[in-house]
């Protein structure tokens, strides 16, 4: 991709920029902005100087260049033209044209050691460990995991100031490096990669040792490893059960399903579990939105998220009973009290193999979620904003559709509101009650009902 600073047109921008700044400006002073192209726009770019050794903020300045730069004109229109998660360097000095340029992996490790310095001083601490994990899920998501060393001990941190930076040096690093650590301690930042960057020193981590698959010898252990998302754990247990037919059984009636539901194959193989199965950050987001509660908030979902709740609830349904074999009864049956005793009994038999599921591996996370959705009592579906598209083509969509009637003691409200139209099949027909649904801004695409009788 062309440098954006090459084009013409940018360089007409920035010294529009810098022609309205320039009278605001005190001279003997260098004015920055460190603005950030993120998935969703901008973030950052306030102007800031350093005054008597502090960063301060010139608000001031800010509100003028607001109010004198038009739309097209601004910090904002030079850094859109950039590939998302770039860092820009803008950098302004009274009486001269202003310098830009993007961050290099020095400048974005500078950064990060700036921050992680100002994080200790803030929670008094003396040295910070943090492990990043990069994920591809339909946009670029981020698990980091650390803690800060105090004097009173151990302390667990987000590091959610360094998020957009880190996304940055995975972009600046050509997205070479799926896990960095970084450790700050005196004053100074040590960081690793799961591949060396000798140009950058950035030395290569050593995972730790390869686990010996073939002394596993008990299920709970395979489930615990397959599900842990650590490379080594996984293909240990992936061993054991090429070694172990009767794990390897048990291993596809938990698992098939939902690697079906991902892969979009209804003939894949256990063997694709390594490069099928949902990954930390997929875990992390159905923890929060399948959190026991009335509501089943679906609002601001990309493609990727949406797909992956329908799967995960879709696979856990229909791996529990044939979707297929009570639709073609529900279709045969002659009245509504017909069809509710057949609900009634196919909500028992879900409801009964799904705790079985989570007696197999009460501690693991996929146990821990079914549990949460047993516990659902859902009143209402939100759609808003929600990218639904590739949920649409999901394998298990009725039997997600299924579970939102099951899970309803009352009558369902599904409110959709600007989102891409979910494709609402046949199976809510055959709820205990007739979902009310309300199509906000958005094509409605409700089905008509196939059974015998009307309801």
């Amino acid at each position: 991709m062309r440098n954006p600073l090459q084009k013409a047109s940018v360089q007409r921008t920035i010294t529009t920029i810098t022609e309205k700044i320039d009278p605001h400006l005190e001279a003997g002073f260098l004015y920055f902005s460190n603005p950030i192209k993120t998935s969703y726009g901008l973030s950052g770019g306030g102007i800031c100087r350093i005054l008597n050794g502090q960063l301060q903020r010139e608000d001031q300045i800010e509100e003028t260049l607001k109010n004198e730069l038009k739309f097209g004109s601004r910090i904002f229109d030079v850094v859109k033209k950039f590939p998302e998660h770039t860092k820009v360097k803008f950098q302004f000095e009274k009486g001269k044209p202003a310098t830009v340029k993007t961050y290099s992996v020095p400048m974005l490790l500078q950064d990060i050691g700036r921050t992680m310095c100002d994080l200790l001083r803030n929670k008094a601490g003396n040295k910070a460990i943090c492990q990043l994990e990069f994920f591809e899920n339909g946009e670029l998501e981020l698990d980091i995991q650390g803690c800060i060393f105090t004097l009173e001990g151990e302390v667990e941190h987000p590091f959610f100031e360094i998020k957009e930076d880190a996304k940055c040096l995975y972009h600046a690093l050509e997205g070479k490096a799926n896990k960095l650590w970084f450790v700050f301690d005196q004053d100074s930042l040590l960081t690793q990669a799961d591949v060396a960057f000798p140009a950058f020193a950035i030395t290569a981590f050593q995972e730790n040792a390869a686990i010996d698959g073939r002394l596993i010898n008990d299920i709970n252990t395979v489930f615990t490893y397959l599900e842990s998302g650590e490379v080594e754990k996984v293909s240990a247990a992936m061993t054991c059960i090429k070694t172990t037919p009767s794990f390897t059984e048990l291993v596809k009636d938990r698992y098939l399903r939902l690697l079906q539901a991902r892969s979009n194959d209804p003939l894949i193989s256990i063997e694709a579990l390594p490069s099928c199965m949902l990954n930390k950050i997929d875990v992390k987001l159905l923890m929060e939105r399948l959190s026991p509660s009335k509501h089943l908030n679906l609002a601001y979902l990309n493609r990727h998220e949406s797909k992956v709740i329908v799967d995960f609830v879709g696979s856990m349904v229909m791996n529990s009973i044939d979707i297929e074999d009570f639709k073609r009864k529900a279709l045969q049956t002659e009245s509504e009290s017909a069809l509710l005793q057949l609900v009634d009994a196919q909500s028992r038999i879900v409801k009964v193999e799904v705790q079985k599921r989570i007696e197999e591996c009460p501690e693991s996370w996929m146990s821990q979620l079914y549990q949460k959705l047993l516990e659902l009592k859902l009143e209402k579906v939100l759609f808003e904003k929600t990218l639904f598209s590739e949920a649409n083509h999901s394998l298990v969509l009725d039997g997600f559709y299924f579970f939102l009637g099951l899970s309803g003691e009352q009558q369902i409200y599904i409110d959709i509101h600007q989102s891409e139209a979910p494709k609402i099949p046949d199976i809510i027909w055959m709820f205990r009650k007739i979902p009310r649904i309300n199509w906000s801004q958005t094509q409605a695409s409700s089905s008509r009902s196939p059974l015998k009788f009307s309801r």
